[in-house]
């Protein structure tokens, strides 16, 4: 479904940003993370409108009880998307275009 607003430069108070590791069980395990880059609007009044996710393959973390050489395969062929890149080129340009600073998204 489609969505169209506008919103006058001056309602906007801050671009927002944030970070979220999408893989379940994550906190404990080793696993390839699911990397999710939020990008969005604070209004003036504090009100946050989502934008966009930069969605991809993350980096391995080992989280678990073992030690990292017991994962040296996923480690060695991990392969990391470029959304972390791209996402904030994206949010550093629209900072600069709209003139506000870029805060962490609620």
């Amino acid at each position: 479904m489609r969505r169209h607003h506008v919103f006058p430069y001056g309602d906007i108070e801050a671009i927002t940003y944030g970070y979220h590791d999408n893989t379940m069980g994550a906190s404990w395990s080793a696993h390839d993370s699911s990397d999710w880059f939020n990008v969005g609007l604070r209004l003036v009044g504090g009100k946050e409108i989502h934008l966009f996710h930069f969605i991809g393959d993350g980096t391995f973390t080992n989280n678990s009880v073992f030690p990292d050489w017991m994962y040296w395969g996923e480690c060695v062929l991990d392969v990391e998307g470029s959304q972390e890149r791209e996402s904030k080129a994206f949010v550093e340009l629209l900072s600069t275009m709209v003139r506000v600073q870029v805060v962490p998204s609620s």
